[in-house]
């Protein structure tokens, strides 16, 4: 993948890219490629991966060796990126038959998103490594391991569905010395797995605040083991539903006395101490949850349901998007006429605008792979002083 580009699949009929027996390679989409020769150097410096994404496919190597060491995706990436409605598809067969396939190796990076995304298979179904992500909805099934957690600083997975695999998350990685930051772990659901998270935070394990864990409203009704350590060390049991649960290093601050001369001050401090154990649920807003006491969500809209027809396309409407022409008046009148029925399609372009657009409440608007909009510098812009910003848009 180059810098701005979007593989987009069919999002009612899933295109399938599939690996023949004899591929190559270390992924069939790769995002980042290493030279090679080793030496470990990319195309892309991976804190500045940005402007990617890949959506509506099917990812299959399952026609290729069990112990192939091939991924479905490689996602070396940093800002600007996304993964969304992707099925990946591996063999299944446990470590006794050499499984080295996997749904998503992620080696590297600083941010970004994921969302809709199902492993099917593998020994590892998502290889996870990155300074910070955001993401939800993953579904893993038959996986020896669904997630192992290379590295990170801080991750948030919401809504995880773990179904037959034997660990659920790795955050093993380097022992007593620890490689993961942090995860958050959110209206999760564990179902027929051996050990739902393994982990090897202690009183006496470095960094300090590494292996931080908080489990907030996950489902381990359907494993044995909720948190339990390699040797077998149970932490935490399954079996239950656990409302918030945490694991990491835990500040109390107040405010300490102190004399300074003839001053009588008060100065904050905090004590610390590393807890493992099951804590006070916080308190969230009622309207933010669903019925069953999830947080509410969705994916971010695709349209697949939406005729062609409601789509109007901004370049169809008199914008010239080519970074010159002042498209403020074309672009206010297609806001101005869109019904709530349709959406408005920015086509891929640049957009000068030199004041303040409006936008009507209760219309949609899409963009075709990052449109620009360039406020304008020329005379009788609306945005050439500094002491009275204007907005872009209302």
């Amino acid at each position: 993948m180059y810098y701005y580009t979007e593989f987009h699949g069919d999002a009612n009929d899933l295109p399938i890219i599939k690996a023949t027996p004899g591929f190559k390679g270390i992924a069939l989409v790769d995002s980042d490629v290493y030279y090679p020769g080793g030496g470990g150097s990319n195309w892309y410096a991976n804190q500045n991966n940005f402007y990617r994404k890949v959506r509506n496919f099917v990812i299959d190597i399952t026609a290729m060796p069990i112990k192939s060491n091939t991924a479905c995706i490689h996602w070396q990436v940093a800002q600007a990126t996304s993964l969304q409605n992707i099925v990946m598809n591996m063999l299944v067969g446990d470590k006794t038959t050499g499984n080295k396939q996997q749904g998503i190796f992620m080696d590297n990076g600083s941010g970004g998103w994921m969302e809709d995304l199902i492993f099917n298979g593998g020994n590892i179904g998502f290889f996870s490594g990155n300074q910070q992500f955001t993401s939800r909805n993953l579904t893993f099934n038959n996986c020896n391991t669904a997630i192992f957690q290379n590295w990170n600083w801080v991750w948030a997975y919401k809504s995880l569905s773990i179904n037959n695999c034997g660990i659920g998350i790795d955050m093993t990685q380097g022992g007593n010395v620890i490689t993961t930051g942090s995860l958050i772990v959110q209206d999760g659901v564990f179902t027929n797995t051996q050990v739902g998270i393994m982990t090897t935070f202690s009183s006496n394990s470095t960094p300090v605040s590494a292996g931080s864990l908080v489990i907030d409203n996950v489902d381990f009704t359907g494993t044995m083991v909720a948190v339990q350590y390699p040797n077998g060390t149970v932490i935490l049991p399954g079996g239950s539903k656990v409302a918030a649960w945490v694991q990491g290093r835990v500040y109390t601050a107040y405010e300490a006395l102190e004399q300074v001369g003839n001053l009588t001050c008060y100065e904050p401090t905090a004590n610390s101490s590393r807890i493992q154990q099951t804590v006070g649920a916080p308190p969230k807003p009622s309207v933010l949850l669903t019925p069953t006491g999830t947080f509410w969500e969705r994916s971010k809209p695709q349209y697949e349901g939406v005729p062609v027809a409601s789509f109007i396309s901004a370049k169809s409407n008199g914008a010239v998007g080519d970074g010159v022409t002042d498209d403020t008046a074309a672009l206010q009148a297609l806001f101005n006429k869109a019904t709530t029925n349709q959406i408005v399609y920015i086509d891929h372009g640049a957009y000068v605008v030199s004041s303040t657009i409006k936008i009507p409440k209760n219309i949609r608007i899409t963009g075709e792979m990052w449109p620009m909009i360039m406020v304008s510098g020329n005379p009788g812009s609306a945005f050439l002083d500094q002491t009275h910003p204007q907005p872009v848009f209302r």
